[in-house]
C-alpha cells in the first residue's frame, strides 16, 4: 500500500530541468508529453563500403566532420554515400545521400556560391551518381544544411554521370577534375571551374584522368592538377602548363598533392619528379623537387595520401618499407623515416587529420568494415572506430561520476571505471575520462591497476579531487586520490586499510567515509572506516564499526533536522560502539544520526533493516513534498517487513512500497528529470527484465505511483548510472554504461545518454510565457544556488550564469 504522504511526481514550478533547446529534438511545454532523446556515447563505427574522402565544414552548429565514400550504412545508420560525423561520435545522414550510377562519392570540399552575399557556404559532394536526395543531378551537389541543390548542369561522361575524383577552391571559385567529357552541352576534358552560367572548360583540358587538386603559391598562387598522368600541371588562372614530369615504370600516377608552407608533397607512384629520385613521395616547391630519403615502397608499390602532422609528414599507402624501415602502409617522415606505430592492414585511400594532436584518421576500404580508423599515440595503433567500451572478455563497468576539474578541462567531464582496455579509439584500461565528444586515458601515474569499484568527487575551490576505491597494487593499494585541478599535488591516504576492496566513498566536508570489504588495520576498523582531511589520518566512525561488507553510502538530512545523516548498506548484521561484538542488531544497513552520532539500524514499526543485500543507494538532491526519501537496491527481497522487489525507499523512520518492484538484481540508481513533466524520477538499471511486470529490459523509471519503461530499454545489463551536464547546451542528462549494444533501438557501444525533452528556457516557470516572472523565478534559484541554475555547466554558479539567462530571457521563445 503506498503512503499518503510520498509522492514523486512533483508538477509545480521548476519541474522540468532547464535545458537548452536543441534543432531536431521535441520540444514541451510543462504538463505536455514528449519522448526524450537517446543519445549514444560512441555508435559503431563500421560502414559497409569505403570512405574516400572527408572535411570539415560548420552549417550553423558548430564546425563538423563530412564523410564521403561507397557506403550505404554508416554506424548502423542509413546513409547514400555521405555523413555528417557529429563530434566525431556518431552518423546523421544527409537526407537520402547520393544514388544512381555507382552511388559513389570519391570528394568533398566548402564552397561560398555568392563569396560576400547572403548564402551561406555549402558542402559541395561529388563523385559517380546522378540523384542527391532523390532530385536529378549529374555527379556534383550541393548540401545546404536541409536540402539538396544541382550544382549547375552537372558533369557528365559518355552520356552518364562523369566519375568526379577532386574538388578545390581557389580565389573562390570551384574547380573539379575526374573522368568528365562534358556538362549539359559544354564540352570539357577532365577539368571544369564553376562561372556564372554553370560549368566551364580550363583552357583545352587535361589528358589523363584527374585524380588530385591543390591550390598552393609555388611560383605565385595557382592550381596544382595531377592524377593517371605523367606531369604535374600548374593552371595561373589564365593557362595550364606542366610543372614537373614524373618517370618511372609505368603505370605513373600522383594519388593526392598536399599544399604546405611554399610548396607540395607529391604522393603516388614514380621513382622521379622533374629528373630527381624521389620513390613515391616528394617534396616540390618553387626552387625544385626534394626526395624524402630513399622514399616509401618500391618501383611496384605506391603512396595514397599524406597530412602534415606539425613538422612531421605521415604517409600512406601500399608499402612494406619507407626508407629501408619497416613500416606496413603507414609511416612518418621527419627527416628520416619511421614506422607509423603498427601500422594498417592494407592501402587506405586518404590520411586526415582532424584538427588535434595525435587526432589522425587514415580512410579507406579494410576487410573488417571498419572504413576509418584513427591513430592512438598512447598504443602507437590504428583503432577502428566500432567500440565505445569494449575488451577482451566482456566488460562490466563498475562506476561512474560526473566532476568538475578546475581549470586543467574544459567543463565538467565524466569519469568511468570498469573492466575496458579500449574506450573509442583510446587505450584505456581500468579508468577512463569522457569530455562528452572522446575517451581519454588516464596518466600512467595516476591510473589504477584494476577497475575501481567506487569513485566519487571531493568538491575544493580550485576544481574536484576525484577519489577512487578498489583493490589495487602499489603505492596507493585500495584508496587515493587525483587531484584534477592541474597542479601536480595528488591526495594518497596509505597506507591505513588492508586486505580486498573499497566499495564505496562518501565525501564530507570535513572528513572522507569508505565502505568496503577491507581488514582492520591498525587504526583503521574493517569494513568501514574514515579519513580525516584537515587532520589526516584513518580512524574508527565515531558511531561505531560493522561486521560485514559495506557496498554503499549515502548522506542526506533525512530526519529533517537540518543535520545531515549517514546511511550505509551492505552484507551485516552488527554494529555500533564496540563494533562486531557489539549487541546492537543491524540488517544489512545502518543509519547514523547526524545530530547525535549515534549508529541505528534503518527501522519501521520496530522492525529493522532489510532482507537481501544492498548494493546500491541514491538521495534526491533536494526533498519531495517536503519528504526526504534514501532509495537503495540490490537483491532486496523485504524492506521492514514490507515486500520489496529488489528496490525499496526509506523515509528516516518508515519504509515505503513500489508496488512489485523489478525481477532481477538492481546495480544503479539516479534521479532524473526527463522534461516530460513529471519531474524528478527514480532511474534503476540492473540485471532485470521487469518492473511490475511491466516490460522494461534492464532500465526502469519510478514516478512515484507506478513504474514505466525507458523508451524500449536496453538489450544488455545496466552497471552504473549518473547524471551529468556536459556543457553543450542540452543541460543534465541521464548517462548509463553497461553491457549493452543497444538502447531505445539506438546502436551504443555500452554507454549512452538519455537527453530530456527540451523546452524553452527563458519560461523559467514554464507558464508558458516569458515574463517578469521568469526573471524573478531564476533569480530565485540563482541566489538559492540550485544545479539548474548552472547554466554554462562550468560546476559554479555565478554571474557567468546570470549573463547566460538574461540573453536567453532577451530572446525569448
Amino acid at each position: 500500500m503506498r503512503s499518503a504522504t510520498w509522492s514523486l511526481a512533483r508538477r509545480g514550478p521548476h519541474a522540468a530541468t532547464a535545458a537548452v533547446a536543441v534543432a531536431g529534438l521535441a520540444g514541451a511545454a510543462a504538463g505536455q508529453s514528449c519522448q526524450p532523446a537517446v543519445d549514444p556515447g560512441f555508435a559503431s563505427g563500421r560502414f559497409d563500403g569505403a570512405v574516400l574522402a572527408a572535411v570539415e565544414h560548420d552549417n550553423g552548429g558548430g564546425p563538423q566532420w563530412y564523410l564521403g565514400g561507397g557506403f550505404t550504412s554508416a554506424g548502423g545508420v542509413p546513409a547514400g554515400g555521405v555523413v555528417r560525423w557529429t563530434d566525431r561520435r556518431n552518423y546523421t545522414p544527409l537526407g537520402s545521400g547520393v544514388s544512381g550510377g555507382l552511388g559513389v562519392v570519391h570528394a568533398l570540399t566548402v564552397h561560398d556560391p555568392d563569396g560576400p552575399g547572403p548564402l551561406a557556404p555549402r558542402l559541395i559532394v561529388a563523385g559517380h551518381f546522378d540523384t542527391a536526395g532523390g532530385q536529378p543531378v549529374r555527379s556534383v551537389a550541393a548540401w545546404d544544411g536541409s536540402a539538396w541543390h544541382a550544382v549547375g548542369a552537372g558533369l557528365s561522361s559518355g552520356g552518364g554521370p562523369a566519375t568526379v575524383r577532386a574538388l578545390a577552391v581557389i580565389d573562390g571559385v570551384l574547380y573539379a577534375g575526374g573522368l568528365i567529357d562534358a556538362s549539359g552541352a559544354t564540352p570539357v576534358v577532365n577539368l571544369a571551374r564553376l562561372g556564372g552560367a554553370g560549368w566551364e572548360p580550363v583552357g583545352a583540358g587535361v589528358g589523363f584522368e584527374v585524380l588530385t587538386l591543390a591550390p598552393a603559391d609555388v611560383g605565385g598562387p595557382a592550381l596544382f592538377v595531377a592524377g593517371e598522368g605523367s606531369a604535374v600541371l600548374r593552371f595561373d588562372g589564365s593557362a595550364l602548363s606542366t610543372f614537373a614530369a614524373l618517370a618511372g615504370a609505368p603505370p605513373l600516377r600522383v594519388n593526392e598533392l598536399r599544399a604546405g608552407a611554399a610548396g607540395l608533397v607529391v604522393a603516388g607512384r614514380f621513382d622521379s619528379i622533374a629528373g630527381t629520385a624521389a620513390r613515391n613521395i616528394a617534396w616540390l616547391s618553387a626552387g625544385g623537387v626534394q626526395a624524402l630519403g630513399s622514399g616509401v615502397g618500391t618501383v611496384s608499390d605506391e603512396a595514397t595520401s599524406a597530412v602534415f602532422e606539425g613538422a612531421d609528414l605521415l604517409v600512406v599507402g601500399r608499402f612494406a618499407a619507407a626508407g629501408g624501415v619497416p613500416a606496413a602502409n603507414a609511416a612518418r617522415w621527419n627527416g628520416s623515416w619511421s614506422a607509423l606505430g603498427s601500422g594498417l592492414p592494407s592501402a587506405p585511400a586518404r590520411i586526415v587529420g582532424l584538427g588535434g594532436p595525435g587526432e589522425t584518421a587514415a580512410l579507406g576500404a579494410f576487410a573488417d568494415e571498419r572504413s576509418v580508423r584513427l591513430f592512438d599515440p598512447a598504443s602507437q595503433a590504428f583503432r577502428g572506430l566500432d567500440a565505445g567500451l569494449q575488451g577482451s572478455f566482456g566488460v562490466t563497468v563498475r562506476a561512474m561520476v560526473s566532476a568538475n576539474p578546475g581549470f586543467q578541462f574544459s567543463g565538467r567531464q565524466l569519469f568511468l571505471s570498469g573492466t575496458f582496455t579500449t574506450a573509442g579509439t583510446t587505450t584505456a584500461t581500468a579508468l577512463v575520462r569522457y569530455d562528452g565528444r572522446r575517451f581519454h586515458a588516464i596518466p600512467a601515474a595516476e591510473r589504477p591497476s584494476a577497475a575501481p569499484a567506487a569513485l566519487a568527487r571531493l568538491e575544493e575551490k580550485e576544481g574536484d579531487l576525484l577519489l577512487v576505491g578498489g583493490a589495487f597494487g602499489l603505492p596507493f593499494p585500495r584508496f587515493y586520490g587525483i587531484d584534477l585541478s592541474g597542479t601536480p599535488r595528488r591526495f594518497a591516504p596509505e597506507p591505513g586499510l588492508a586486505g580486498d576492496e573499497v566499495r564505496a566513498i562518501l565525501a564530507l566536508p570535513d572528513r572522507v567515509l569508505v565502505g568496503g570489504n577491507f581488514r582492520a588495520s591498525g587504526p583503521s576498523p574493517a569494513y568501514f572506516a574514515q579519513y580525516s582531511l584537515f587532520n589526516p589520518g584513518w580512524s574508527a566512525h565515531s558511531a561505531g564499526a560493522v561486521n560485514g561488507p559495506v557496498n554503499t553510502l549515502a548522506g542526506g538530512d533525512f530526519t529533517m533536522d537540518g543535520v545531515p545523516d549517514v546511511f550505509g548498506g551492505g552484507l551485516l548484521t552488527q554494529g555500533g560502539i564496540g563494533g562486531p561484538t557489539a549487541p546492537f542488531a543491524l540488517q544489512n544497513g545502518f543509519f547514523i544520526n547526524g545530530a547525535t552520532g549515534t549508529m541505528n539500524a534503518p527501522a519501521v514499526n520496530g522492525f529493522h533493516g532489510v532482507e537481501g543485500q544492498i548494493l546500491t543507494s541514491t538521495v534526491p538532491d533536494t526533498p519531495f513534498d517536503h519528504t526526504n526519501f534514501l532509495f537503495m537496491g540490490g537483491d532486496i527481497t523485504r524492506a521492514g517487513g514490507i515486500t520489496a522487489g529488489r528496490v525499496a525507499p526509506w523515509h528516516g523512520d518508515h519504509w515505503h512500497f513500489m508496488a512489485q518492484g523489478v525481477n532481477g538484481r538492481v546495480r544503479a540508481l539516479a534521479m532524473f528529470n526527463d522534461g516530460s513533466g513529471n519531474g524528478p524520477e527514480l532511474y534503476v538499471a540492473g540485471d532485470f527484465s521487469s518492473a511490475s511486470g511491466l516490460n522494461t529490459p534492464y532500465l526502469a523509471k519510478w514516478d512515484g505511483t507506478a513504474w514505466a519503461p525507458v523508451l524500449t530499454g536496453l538489450d544488455g545489463p545496466g552497471h552504473a548510472l549518473a547524471v551529468h551536464n556536459a556543457g553543450d547546451g542540452l543541460g543534465p542528462c541521464l548517462y548509463i554504461a553497461g553491457d549493452f549494444s543497444t538502447f531505445g533501438g539506438v546502436s551504443c557501444q555500452r554507454l549512452a545518454r538519455l537527453i530530456p525533452c527540451q523546452g524553452c528556457l527563458a519560461d523559467w516557470n514554464l507558464d508558458g510565457t516569458v515574463d517578469f516572472n521568469d526573471f524573478l523565478a531564476f533569480l530565485n534559484d540563482f541566489n538559492a544556488a540550485l544545479p539548474r541554475a548552472d547554466l554554462n555547466a562550468d560546476g559554479t554558479i555565478d554571474f557567468n550564469d546570470f549573463l547566460v539567462f538574461l540573453n536567453l530571457f532577451s530572446a525569448g521563445c
